[in-house]
């Protein structure tokens, strides 16, 4: 028998695979050379991996790390990142990032590469991850203010600032009857004291 919950579940992974298959079509523009053939012959085009290794003379293995390396990285936060916010890098910053956040090149290949000194791509580097933190720590200072506001917004007031609200109203309520009572003690003691 077969539940419910099993088949929502498997839709809701289809789904997820879908959009990412849709998201990897568009960052495919992304990729140069041959790293973009190769990613569009297996996600559009549907080789295997044992075909692409054939066409490239190389074992299946190297070519599914290296496609799944790259599906992977381009899926993910880091070289979105840096390529939303191109206008803070340079021409030879951003093929430096490609370089590593994309291709996982090493410090001495991005240097014979890009015909720079080692020197400067660990500068570049160290840069480019300094702004890396930043972003991120905007995106989650952003994404902390939207939640707030959207559950203000969306919302009626939570229980707990309900309570706090009438915790509040009945403190300054107090607060003025103690007054009262007090002020009414302090005359009963002086019409006592006027009866002796």
């Amino acid at each position: 028998m077969v539940k419910l919950e099993n088949i929502s579940e498997a839709m809701d992974q289809r789904a997820i695979r879908v959009g990412q298959m849709e998201l990897l079509r568009l960052r495919l523009e992304l990729l140069e050379g041959q790293e973009r053939l190769l990613v569009e012959a297996y996600i559009c085009h549907r080789f295997s991996f044992r075909q692409l290794a054939h066409l490239q003379g190389t074992r299946e293995s190297k070519v599914a790390r290296q496609i799944k390396g790259l599906i992977q990285r381009l899926l993910g936060k880091e070289y979105i990142s840096i390529i939303r916010s191109r206008e803070r890098f340079s021409g030879e910053e951003l093929k430096v990032a490609y370089d590593y956040y994309l291709l996982r090149l090493g410090y001495r290949t991005i240097a014979q590469k890009r015909a720079i000194s080692e020197y400067r791509v660990r500068k570049v580097i160290g840069r480019l991850k300094r702004c890396l933190e930043v972003i991120n720590i905007r995106g989650q200072r952003a994404a902390k203010g939207c939640q707030q506001i959207l559950s203000t917004i969306s919302d009626p007031p939570s229980l707990a600032v309900r309570a706090t609200a009438d915790k509040n109203a009945k403190q300054i309520k107090n607060s003025k009857f103690k007054g009262s009572k007090q002020r009414n003690k302090s005359h009963r003691k002086h019409k006592n004291h006027k009866i002796i």
